[in-house]
């Protein structure tokens, strides 16, 4: 087992690769469609497609995208800091997800008001774009070192995220199974 104390994703990578093993971040392996399971979704963009790991050269990409994305979320170690820096809830608390907050976006209360134009002059007025969301899917990435699932980094819940709390325990079997 490969555990990231105060080392950054790439170095672990870089180290990884100079020893022949893969980190966990870059094997992949959890095939739960989109359209069932714990973060069940409503159209499978991947049908057909399976999850591999990674070859070296792209798990030493994708790790050093993993480390710029941590360095950006954790400049907000709190929900309400992130909030009072202008991040708003778009997702209320989910089972294996926690919340989802969005800045400079329209939120689901914003779609629900019916003053709110979706086809042009809202979005426009929010700094925002109109795009056509069902050619988009969300990607959830957990890369908090404590917060490992070690499965897939890419799963689409993390089983350690429940009841309004979260384990941080790594020996916990929440961050190596969904048992």
């Amino acid at each position: 087992m490969i555990a990231l104390s105060s080392c950054t994703y790439h170095d672990l990578a870089a180290v990884s690769e100079n020893s022949g093993k893969t980190p966990w971040s870059c094997t992949s392996t959890e095939e739960i469609p989109v359209t069932q399971g714990p973060a069940v979704g409503n159209v499978d963009y991947y049908v057909g497609t399976h999850k591999a790991p990674l070859s070296s050269a792209d798990c030493v990409a994708m790790s050093a995208q993993f480390d710029l994305a941590k360095a950006y979320a954790l400049q907000w170690p709190t929900e309400g800091a992130a909030e009072a820096d202008g991040w708003r809830e778009a997702t209320p608390y989910i089972n294996g997800m926690g919340t989802h907050h969005i800045r400079g976006g329209i939120t689901p209360a914003m779609l629900a008001d019916p003053s709110f134009n979706q086809d042009d002059s809202t979005c426009t007025a929010e700094s925002g774009i109109n795009v056509n969301m069902l050619i988009f899917y969300m990607l959830h990435v957990l890369i908090l070192d404590d917060m490992q699932f070690q499965p897939d980094v890419f799963a689409g819940m993390m089983p350690c995220i429940s009841n309004g709390t979260a384990v941080h325990d790594p020996k916990n079997a929440c961050h190596t199974s969904r048992a």
